[in-house]
């Protein structure tokens, strides 16, 4: 049987500290926004003042190349949404507006790059854009440099890395523990019919008692102690079933079995702090028996109840447990 405890005590640290790099890495990213948001703005004003640099420098050859640009530019851009939107909308009117739209658009923003700065600010915009873009992107490389993200991802990987190989290990172990609890079962189930093969009715004594140990442990006791003999206050078995401590008396008899089994067996509950008490035995029950296992809640268990006791259909209530079960039946 696999013990899951260190596994999961494992994985229950792992999600805390990741649960904790993730509210670091998130603090930094935060940190570091600021900076990141200027050196984008930055960037991309150099980049417009580039290709408004670009744009322009035919005209220094050609008097009415902005005038081309502005002409020609919104012209094609209408022609091409014109195009777009027909095909897609399969509407004149739609088109048309599609198309003004995006001739209208097309020459506002030719005309900003061709006008906007002015040709003698240009030059000093784009080496200020630059010197902008170099101290954005400087102040971005030192936090980046001191604020420690790259180390928190590379352990917060190593980390998410770590539960998931123990999630699978867990998962591996939990199958192979149901692999195993089945053969368990089977054999034990296997074990209990092998039990009954046997000729149970005619044992007595000590012999009885032995066999009752061997059914209880195939049954899956934890813990069975026989402590009959001298002493004993009416106890020949004590069986353990997790927290379940079963007092049982042994009466491997020919004749009945009559109400001072029951008695003794209540007394040796008592005695060793038991949780229930039991007579099993491989003959039957009194009516005396019967009537004093009622009020005491002692479970009888005879010839006829046997063969559903070893097979396991039979299962041994504690004293609390059937006190409850008799409130619910009235």
């Amino acid at each position: 049987m696999f013990d899951h405890t260190a596994t999961e005590l494992r994985l229950t640290t792992l999600n805390h500290d990741i649960a904790q790099l993730k509210t670091a890495a998130a603090v930094i990213k935060k940190v570091r926004a600021p900076l990141n948001a200027a050196a984008a703005r930055a960037a991309i004003r150099l980049r417009y003042l580039k290709l408004a640099k670009r744009l322009r420098a035919p005209a220094e050859s050609y008097a009415l190349w902005r005038v081309g640009v502005l002409l020609i530019g919104p012209i094609a851009v209408g022609a091409l949404c014109l195009i777009l939107v027909d095909v897609s909308a399969d509407s004149l009117s739609v088109a048309s507006w599609g198309s003004a739209f995006g001739a209208t658009c097309a020459a506002s923003v030719l005309a900003t790059l061709l006008y906007c700065p002015s040709d003698t600010q240009l030059s000093s915009a784009i080496v200020q854009g630059e010197a902008d873009s170099r101290l954005a992107y400087e102040r971005l490389r030192q936090l980046k440099a001191i604020d420690g993200l790259i180390d928190v991802e590379e352990h917060l990987r190593k980390l998410l890395d770590e539960r998931l190989e123990l999630k699978r290990k867990l998962r591996e172990e939990i199958r192979e523990q149901k692999r195993k609890l089945h053969e368990a079962n089977l054999f034990r189930r296997w074990q209990r019919k092998n039990l009954l093969q046997r000729n149970w009715k005619a044992m007595r004594g000590y012999e009885w008692e032995e066999y009752l140990v061997e059914v209880c442990r195939a049954l899956g006791a934890s813990r069975v102690d026989r402590i009959g003999g001298a002493g004993d206050q009416g106890v020949d078995l004590i069986v353990e079933f997790g927290a379940k401590r079963i007092a049982v008396q042994a009466k491997g008899y020919e004749n009945p079995v009559g109400n001072t089994a029951v008695q003794e067996a209540y007394a040796g509950m008592t005695h060793h702090r038991c949780t229930a008490c039991a007579v099993i035995t491989n003959s039957w029950f009194r009516k005396s028996a019967i009537e004093i296992a009622d009020s005491t809640f002692c479970i009888l268990i005879g010839e006829n109840e046997f063969p559903d006791f070893v097979m396991g259909k039979l299962e041994l209530k504690t004293l609390a447990d059937a006190v409850a079960d008799r409130g619910k039946k009235r």
